[in-house]
């Protein structure tokens, strides 16, 4: 018997019902509040998506240890090139916000200012949404806001203090009550510190920080640079190219100019001349500025000056062909424009150049507050842009923004954005679909409130958790909306039952009698599917996964407290309807049942074909389960109308890539040669002092003292070191080689990289392997190695001069102290469709031939050493067998368009011996030809054909003895005091040479091998750093870091994350399914404690909608994203859902005696309506989502509407399919007659079936 309880009186008034919409009103107002905290702390940084001990992650922290690296944004637009005023100013105004502007305060002498900004710079202090705030406290101070939403104010006298108060509802009350009542509410704060004179009225002069706050406000940059500084810098009158030059005229300039604008274009600089010029007086009249248009136009002379130009460069460099001279490559065109400038006798136009902007530590976690956009939800604009805009007069749609940080923005104001405009028009249709279910304003509402307190709380748990949100979590709140409203659909249509066959006096509580198992459960079973992706690394989907689990739990509390309340309060009118007075209702839910009951026979009578049907569809989908890919890619995160992709579209065409990729090369203090200089220096220094101080006359001491110590360094100690410029020159050789296979003339990927190489003079052809030159240039550029560090090119652990600030603030290991590290920094095309898995593997296998030529190099040193007896090497001979780098010559672009792949193309053999080679010469080891005391000599298989048609017959006998020679000659071998095997060759006996050479050196292992199809290494295959961290001497290794090695362990952790939820969650869900089976009836025994078969039976409609929306995924090859991927397991729990309320009416049924195919009717009379009701409300309602510019969303809107179309197949087809099946008697038994005879109640005829339906009974 039910007794009455949401109706029983309570103690302090009223009923239990009030006191539940009491505690509920008490509550939502909280809930509210911290719900709007939570969207105010939106995070988005795809650099944390990785866990802390995942190697990507450590490189990347590492990396940040010492460059400021990804932190930086682009800005730039059709305004951003010399001489444009509004260029000047906007770099001027950021430059007045950045760590820079700190020369000239203390120049000027304004060190109250100074220290008032590293106030600010420590608070995080900022204008907030354009406005101070006057007078708010009645203090007539002024506000600003610092770091976690802390408000901090001045007043008049330059105090500064951090507010005591707190923004929210209940402050909010009590300080208008106090305002109400005593008309005053004045500020409370926190003495922070007094900056400036106090105000001196008499004069009408008020304190500086009060009348200008912004003196008190952080600095958001650190640094401001443009390619006009950093083209000075190395190219201008006082440039580093400038330093190697002889002549001091005009033309030595001017290809140092040429040679700095080559460095810089793609970097820097757009391209020169723009890719549509084609070399014609119309075409250069089309691609100039109004003012040159005309200058040229003005006299005869310049058309007649550009056409003996072009004439004659077609004649004499391109075989009179103007074809060629339109496909010439990037460095040839900017070269040959600049020429006709100087030919023309005219300045050529401006370059286009960018602003790039570092960003100051106060605003990196906040950093909207740098590059944010007004968007709905978050009208706040970004300094960058309110600068630009309010101060330069630039138009939003001219600035272009691009960088990680901007990235990170962008998803953040898409996030954002698309839940601010959508939410509503999934709200309107959510109702709309209720109310047409339900016809019942009260019940509608009630309904909607259940969704929405859901919603809310979903986003208040983040916040209450000290966590923020993100764009992924933002998909959260209409999840649990939605799923709010499908227990809610529920609970309602349980109550309108009840009331029909009860009345409405006790409906609430038979409602929640018969509801608060099923949806329980069903709330668990879902919990648990979202829980599952928890077992994802990817912290965004982590996230999502807790969070929605808890939520989906906490409101089946509101389900079963505010909403049994709201109906016993507000009754929505459904009375007790009398079975002789029952018509057919004509409503649309109505017709719903009345289908799913002719559905219903049809699937009984036909449970074979209809089994079948379903099984080979979930076989189809498995197959294309197998072919599913996963994608995680930034930008196409958005729409393709999204702001950021425009800016990303503009700057590409107009300026260059911009996705980093960063790599580091790291040098040991033990292979630094200036490092063993210092030593050697100091411990002769040390053996000069000890022998004075044992001098034993005045006059012994005397001439010591007059004598300068001598280091006597160790000649094989001495040359295994590299100098400063080696160590220039490896970081340059490493980018020359990625733009060579990458850049413009190779896959177009990336644009220009950036080095220190690039800083640093060039060294003339004919004199760089001089070593007394090379001496002098490393010596140069070694005293000049701070200026190197501040450029973000170099860095040294530990080293106190090289980028004090940084190093101060970090704990450096004593085993890495003095190790430096070379960036190279390159930009990705961000929208070319770049695997990065791909293009990573492809990267290693040309930087890790540079890292072996390092690492044999030294062996082969030690070995030329060892044979001169350790000391100074003034002959030597080298036999190098292996392919000779000299003779490569592929053409990669044009290999390209044939159709191979640059896997194919990259030889890392040819980059393994030119670097070698070059390691040779440095050492003075060259061509016999070039050096017949020190040489030499490379032996290449190709050239030493005997099928060589161009080979003499002279020619070719001496092939032959030298063939016979490296087999079988132990006297020629002899002759070398060192022999390196490069490549495997018939002409090669490794173990012949390994008995009778000298020193033989085996680097046939040089090669990086990787899986063609996977992109991953070979089993055994280390990279350099890998080696090193292993143990093994590795002096010279290479760190792969930044956003892309980042994205591409996100997108495999996403197919892992993919397989690991969707089985957690199966292996969940089924454990609950088989206890759910069991035979309740019975007590717990051995054999009855799991039903295994009936809950593996049952993940049948659990798995059916997974499996065929990713398999037809798979098969029409659509990619998972981050957005797709949390659907599989959602839509299992929800799955479950509805078969749980399935099996519950059907076991129910079973258990009064009904046959299994009167159980399954009876199971559609009762759950088939709810069920359709709740997939309408919930996929439709999510399907708002699908209009989304902010594509993990949309995906996640679209497949939840198809995913959970597919459940309802599966729970209302395929699950009573299988019950009508001989799989059906694992889910219970049949009574047999004898207790069929026992039940009390009568039969009760379901249907027109084959046999009478059998009545219920207790």
């Amino acid at each position: 018997m039910v007794k009455p309880f949401f109706s029983r009186k309570f103690p302090l008034g009223g009923n239990v019902a009030v006191a539940i919409l009491v505690v509920v009103a008490f509550v939502v107002p909280l809930l509210a509040r911290s719900a709007k905290l939570g969207m105010e702390n939106i995070t988005n940084n795809v650099a944390d998506w990785l866990p802390d001990d995942y190697a990507e992650t450590i490189d990347l922290k590492e990396f940040r240890q010492y460059f400021y690296g990804d932190q930086f944004v682009v800005v730039s637009g059709p305004w951003c090139h010399e001489g444009n005023p509004q260029f000047n100013l906007l770099r001027q105004k950021l430059r007045e916000e950045s760590l820079e502007y700190e020369k000239i305060l203390i120049e000027s002498g304004r060190d109250e200012e100074l220290r008032a900004h590293k106030t600010g710079d420590e608070l995080g202090l900022m204008k907030r949404n354009g406005t101070y705030h006057e007078d708010w406290g009645q203090r007539q101070e002024k506000w600003l806001q610092g770091k976690d939403k802390q408000w901090y104010f001045v007043d008049r006298q330059g105090q500064l203090f951090r507010w005591k108060g707190q923004n929210n509802v209940v402050e909010g009350v009590q300080r208008w009550m106090e305002r109400s009542s005593n008309g005053r509410n004045e500020a409370d704060g926190i003495f922070i510190d007094q900056f400036g004179p106090p105000p001196n009225l008499n004069e009408g002069k008020e304190n500086p920080f009060y009348e200008d706050p912004r003196k008190l406000c952080c600095r958001p940059f650190k640094s401001v640079v443009s390619g006009l500084e950093v083209f000075e810098q190395i190219g201008g009158e006082n440039g580093t190219l400038r330093i190697s030059t002889n002549e001091g005229d005009e033309k030595s300039a001017f290809e140092a100019e040429i040679e700095a604008h080559q460095r810089l274009t793609g970097a820097l600089f757009g391209t020169t001349p723009p890719k549509t010029f084609t070399w014609s007086w119309t075409s250069l009249l089309k691609h100039v500025d109004q003012e040159r248009w005309k200058v040229l136009q003005s006299n005869p002379i310049h058309r007649e000056r550009f056409d003996a130009f072009v004439s004659e460069i077609v004649e004499q460099e391109y075989d009179g062909s103007r074809s060629k001279l339109a496909e010439a490559n990037q460095k040839e065109r900017l070269e040959l424009w600049y020429r006709l400038w100087y030919q023309l006798e005219l300045d050529a136009p401006p370059r286009q150049t960018c602003l790039v902007v570092t960003l100051n530590d106060p605003i990196i976690t906040e950093l909207d507050r740098a590059v944010g956009r007004p968007v709905p939800g978050k009208p706040r604009r970004g300094r960058i842009l309110e600068l630009a805009i309010s101060k330069c007069g630039i138009s939003e749609d001219n600035i272009h923004i691009g960088g990680p940080p901007a990235d990170n923005v962008a998803i953040d104001e898409e996030g954002t954005s698309t839940l601010v405009k959508l939410i509503k028009y999934s709200a309107i249709i959510g109702i709309l679909i209720a109310w047409l279910c339900f016809r019942n304003v009260r019940v509608t509402s009630m309904i909607f409130f259940v969704g929405g307190v859901a919603a809310m709380g979903s986003l208040a748990i983040v916040w209450l958790a000290g966590d923020s949100m993100d764009a992924i979590l933002m998909s959260m709140p209409s999840l649990v909306y939605v799923l709010g409203l499908s227990g809610a659909v529920h609970l309602v249509n349980y109550y309108r039952d009840a009331c029909r066959e009860n009345g409405p006096k006790l409906a609430a509580e038979i409602a929640v009698r018969h509801c608060i198992g099923p949806c329980t459960l069903a709330a668990f079973t879902t919990a648990l599917g979202l829980y599952s992706l928890t077992a994802s690394t990817l912290s965004p989907i982590y996230k999502f996964g807790l969070y929605s689990a808890i939520a989906t739990m906490a409101t089946v509390v509101l389900l079963f407290t505010y909403l049994p309340a709201a109906l016993t309060l507000f009754r929505p009118g459904y009375e007790k309807v009398d079975e002789d007075d029952k018509e057919p209702e004509q409503s649309v839910m109505a017709k719903v049942g009345r289908f799913w009951d002719q559905v219903g026979d049809l699937v009984i009578k036909n449970w074979r074909p209809v089994l079948a049907a379903g099984l080979i569809v979930m076989v189809v989908g498995c197959y294309g389960i197998s072919k599913v890919q996963t994608q995680v890619h930034l930008l196409k995160l958005f729409d393709p109308n999204a702001k950021i992709l425009q800016d990303y579209r503009w700057m590409e065409e107009n300026l260059g890539e911009l996705v980093p990729a960063e790599i580091v090369v790291n040098v040991d203090a033990s292979a630094q040669l200036e490092l063993y200089e210092e030593q050697i220096k100091a411990e002769a220094l040390e053996a000069h002092q000890r022998a004075i101080a044992a001098a034993e006359t005045d006059e012994e001491r005397e001439r010591l003292e007059a004598i300068e110590p001598a280091a006597d360094p160790d000649a094989q100690t001495y040359a295994m070191r590299l100098s400063m410029l080696e160590r220039i020159e490896l970081s340059g050789r490493v980018r020359h080689y990625l733009e060579t296979f990458f850049g413009p003339e190779g896959t177009g990927d990336i644009g220009s990289g950036m080095s220190t190489d690039v800083f640093t003079p060039s060294t003339d052809d004919t004199q760089e392997r001089e070593v007394v030159i090379r001496s002098v240039i490393s010596k140069r550029l070694y005293e000049s190695r701070d200026d190197m560090a501040a450029q973000d090119y170099y860095a040294v652990a530990g080293h106190s001069k090289v980028g004090a600030a940084r190093f101060k603030k970090q704990a450096v290991d004593p085993s890495v102290i003095g190790r430096e590290f070379w960036r190279i920094s390159i930009r990705l095309a961000a929208l070319n469709d770049v695997d990065y898995g791909e293009f990573i593997g492809d990267l290693k296998a040309v930087i890790e031939p540079v890292m072996s030529a390092y690492r044999f190099r030294k062996d082969i040193l030690a070995a030329i050493y060892d044979a001169n007896d350790g000391g100074v090497v003034t002959d030597t001979k080298v036999l190098v067998l292996g392919p000779d780098p000299d003779r490569y010559n592929t053409d990669i672009k044009a290999e390209l368009a044939r159709g191979k792949s640059i896997s194919n193309l990259i030889d890392q053999t040819y980059i393994f011996g030119d670097t070698l080679q070059d390691l040779f010469e440095n050492r003075g080891i060259l061509t016999k030809k070039r050096n017949p005391r020190k040489y030499y000599t490379w032996n290449d298989p190709s050239r030493l054909s005997l099928d060589n048609p161009k080979l003499s017959e002279k020619q070719k006998e001496g092939v032959r003895k030298l063939r016979k020679a490296l087999k079988s000659d132990p006297d020629y071998i002899g002759l070398y005091d060192c022999v390196v095997l490069i490549k495997d060759d018939e002409m090669f006996d490794a173990e012949f040479l390994k008995k009778h050479a000298k020193n033989f050196i085996d680097c046939r292992d040089h090669v990086y091998l990787i899986d063609p199809v996977t992109k991953a290494p070979l089993r055994g295959m280390k990279t350099a750093k890998e080696m090193r961290d292993s143990g093994e001497p590795v002096e010279v290794a290479a760190m792969y870091t930044g956003i892309v090695p980042i994205v591409y362990k996100a997108q495999r952790s996403l197919l892992w994350s993919l397989i690991q939820s969707i089985g957690l969650a199966f292996v969940m869900i089924s454990v609950v399914m088989m206890l759910l089976l069991r035979d309740w009836r019975s007590g717990f025994r051995k054999d009855n404690l799991l039903n295994f078969r009936g809950g593996m039976t049952a993940m049948i409609p659990n798995i059916f909608p997974v499996v065929v929306v990713f398999g037809i995924m798979g098969l029409y090859g659509i990619k998972v994203d981050i957005g797709s991927m949390m659907t599989a397991s959602v839509a299992m729990g929800i799955a479950v859902d509805d078969t749980i309320h399935y099996l519950t009416w059907y076991r129910d049924a079973l258990g009064r005696g009904e046959t299994r195919k009167s159980a399954i009717k009876y199971a559609y009379e009762k759950v088939a309506t709810a069920m359709t009701q709740t997939t309408l409300i919930g996929g439709l309602g999510l399907a708002a989502f699908a209009m989304s510019t902010f594509t993990p969303t949309q995906r996640f809107g679209s497949l939840m509407l198809f995913l959970l179309a597919a459940a309802l197949i599966g729970d209302l087809i395929v699950l009573p399919a299988v019950l009508a099946s001989p799989l059906g008697k694992y889910f219970g038994r049949e009574l047999t007659d004898a207790e069929r005879a026992e039940l009390k109640e009568p039969l009760r005829v379901v249907g027109d079936l084959d046999e009478p339906a059998l009545g219920t009974g207790t």
